[in-house]
């Protein structure tokens, strides 16, 4: 009996822990704060002792330790010489995740940032935050007016709501019906109208419609024609976006006109700019500025980072097939699509699907514990 009570003992203080340092940084993502801010720098600081004790008192492998060294020594490296944290609480949290109720934290995450969402963007409308408005022009003329909603920047606001759109998916897929769907797309369109971030819109959207034909097996042909592209054509998702970048980015580079053809394309403009000033490292440099997320990684995170990223969703996405775990799959499909436009995925606190990496480095020792890998 005594024994049983020394190991809830300890898995209590594990989670606590770990809840604490994980708890901390979604509040600060919920607040608006990118890393670079001076309060979530400071709120990390302070959170980093919780996540060590965690990672000092756990039981772990000599597979496990080597792991854990690796990445976080990665990540520690990136972090010294780069200048950004993302790298660094994305190993962190992977490595420190062990024997954690994956699926559970899935659920917390969400109402946590959910609330923080709906809390923020709510004050912005009222005006009891700042939420001024940004214009895009075409040709001296405005097209659009934007708001941030309390975030950085409008598409940086429906990126988190993407996330939040992801996380409910994720956690309460078998118990979603017809109308949780449309109340996500309605939503979705809502925020839409103040962010008028196209990209945020369409992903988010796609990810709603798609997740409902997979969940709705009365969907037909419309739900086996996506299960035959999720099955047959996505596991090279990563590797096909990478090359395509790069390739794009070339182009771009030898024909001056391309650049004019809209927001997209300046994307890869900026992209283009950072591949001819910028040189690449194992562990990236700092001051790399452009949107198009495969860049960004390759020269702001580094080569090793790049790889790590590329490699680790290839297999993600191999195992949720294996596992027959198709909305995960898809989940990860579309972050690789929104890589492509938006530079925030290395960071496991907008790109949740990274969670799942912790599968792919400590054995499944329980399956109500840990994560469930099959339907």
């Amino acid at each position: 009996m005594s024994s049983y009570y020394k190991v809830n003992k300890k898995r209590f203080l594990h989670n606590f822990c770990f809840y604490i340092f994980w708890s901390a940084m979604l509040i600060g993502k919920g607040l608006g704060w990118v890393n670079t801010t001076e309060a979530f720098r400071l709120i990390l600081y302070i959170c980093v002792p919780f996540i060590l004790l965690k990672l000092i008192t756990d039981s772990w492998s000599k597979n496990d330790i080597l792991w854990a060294f690796l990445l976080n020594t990665i990540g520690m490296l990136n972090w010294l010489i780069s200048k950004n944290t993302d790298i660094f609480l994305t190993t962190i949290v992977i490595t420190s995740a062990k024997n954690i109720d994956i699926p559970n934290l899935f659920k917390y995450s969400f109402w946590v940032k959910f609330l923080m969402f709906v809390s923020r963007t709510s004050m912005a409308i009222l005006g009891y935050v700042y939420n001024p408005a940004l214009y895009r022009y075409v040709n001296g003329e405005v097209v659009a007016k934007r708001y941030a909603l309390g975030y950085g920047h409008p598409n940086a606001a429906h990126y988190n709501l993407f996330v939040i759109i992801v996380l409910l998916i994720i956690s309460y897929k078998d118990k979603l019906r017809w109308f949780h769907f449309l109340a996500m797309f309605i939503y979705n369109f809502f925020i839409f109208k103040y962010t008028t971030s196209k990209t945020g819109f369409l992903l988010t959207s796609l990810a709603i419609v798609l997740s409902f034909l997979i969940t709705n097996r009365n969907s037909g042909l419309l739900r086996n024609t996506l299960m035959l592209v999720l099955k047959r054509f996505s596991n090279m998702t990563y590797i096909f976006a990478a090359l395509l970048s790069l390739a794009v980015c070339m182009l771009i580079s030898k024909f001056d006109f391309l650049s004019e053809l809209g927001t997209l394309t300046g994307r890869f403009t900026t992209a283009v700019n950072v591949i001819q000033s910028k040189p690449l490292s194992l562990f990236g440099i700092s001051n790399v500025v452009t949107d198009f997320g495969y860049i960004n990684i390759l020269y702001g995170n580094g080569i090793l980072p790049f790889a790590l990223f590329i490699i680790g969703n290839t297999v993600l996405l191999k195992k949720m097939e294996k596992n027959k775990l198709f909305v995960e799959k898809l989940i990860i499909v579309l972050y690789a699509v929104y890589t492509l436009a938006e530079a925030y995925s290395t960071s496991i606190l907008m790109n949740v699907a990274l969670i799942y990496c912790v599968t792919l480095i400590y054995p499944i020792t329980s399956k109500n514990n840990i994560i469930h890998l099959t339907d």
